[in-house]
């Protein structure tokens, strides 16, 4: 008599079966029986079937439960479908929360998870957020689209994962961002020497800042990073995709604003570049930069001073 293995079989055609169920397979012509054995997952994948252990066996023959710790096991980071359980282990529906607190799985809306898998996430969420401390010194955390873009797991998993992380204080969350817990930017001294000097030249210009192109061209690869540094710190202020101020320079020119335009009225842009002593190249941008954060408010034939606006310049739109 030969020993029991794991094998997996496809049918021509669908059939009912759940885990546990029983088997036997017989040839049609000449009619003999080949062998027999007990389904053990229903909605078996294709991929590599796992080196069978013989004291492993004859539990999964028998007890839901050891099924379901069998197949969170060859599952892994895919995880199982919650409502799935009854069927591909064979329980019943009202006892499949007590196999989950069995099995001490990890549990999401959706999905079954085991805790190796939430283990092996975990580790790889630490990989991540280390080698971006290591390639982005200037950087206050990982984007949370980029963390879990490298995972490359179910949303669900990742959650979990990060969930568990932050309630033990490996990582925390800072606005969008993912950190390692008490992580802080460390700039060299060449990046504070260069942020200086980059702080200096868009102060210099007060109403018509140089671009972000001429600055790396004065300053090299590094002077995006570094904008973004010094708006964290409330030197700066992006005002447009390619354009910083002087954060004293755009207060200056919000007061303005505020205190030149009557409420109510609508001002064209000729008049208010007459406020704020703008060219147009530069005007525009500026207006919509206010529209944005609630200044004005742009109507057909111009724009008008919000009644209550609420002014807010610090953003976490750097860290993307």
């Amino acid at each position: 008599m030969e020993s029991p293995t794991f094998a997996r079989i496809t049918t021509d055609a669908p059939i009912v079966l759940r885990g546990g169920d029983r088997f036997v397979i017989r040839l049609p012509a000449p009619l003999r029986t080949i062998g027999g054995g007990v389904v053990l997952d229903p909605y078996a994948h294709r991929r590599p079937l796992p080196i069978p252990r013989p004291a492993l066996l004859e539990p999964l023959s028998v007890e839901p439960a050891a099924r379901l710790r069998f197949l969170l096991d060859v599952e892994s980071v895919r995880g199982i479908s919650i409502r799935d359980i009854p069927v591909r282990v064979g329980c019943a529906p009202a006892d499949a929360d007590k196999l989950i607190e069995v099995a001490n799985a990890c549990v999401g809306a959706h999905n079954l998870f085991s805790t190796e898998a939430v283990e092996q996430v975990m580790a790889t969420v630490q990989r991540i957020v280390a080698e971006y401390e290591i390639k982005s010194p200037l950087s206050p955390g990982v984007p949370n689209r980029t963390l879990r873009e490298g995972l490359r797991v179910d949303e669900e998993l990742a959650d979990i994962a990060i969930r568990d992380m932050e309630q033990a204080g490996a990582i925390e969350a800072y606005g969008p961002l993912i950190r390692r817990k008490g992580w802080v930017p460390s700039p060299s001294l060449s990046d504070i020497e260069v942020s200086n000097s980059l702080a200096h030249d868009i102060c210099a210009g007060d109403r018509e800042p140089p671009s972000v192109g001429e600055l790396v061209a004065r300053y090299g690869s590094s002077v995006p990073a570094l904008l973004h540094y010094l708006e964290r710190q409330g030197r700066v202020v992006q005002v447009e995709t390619d354009r910083y101020y002087d954060r004293d320079a755009v207060d200056g020119l919000l007061a303005k604003l505020r205190a030149e335009l009557v409420p109510g009225r609508v001002y064209v842009p000729a008049q208010l570049r007459d406020v704020l002593g703008f060219s147009r190249k530069y005007l525009i941008p500026f207006l919509e930069f206010c529209d944005r954060i609630g200044v004005t408010e742009r109507r057909e034939e111009g724009r008008t001073l919000r009644q209550t606006s609420g002014i807010l310049l610090d953003s976490f739109q750097a860290h993307l």
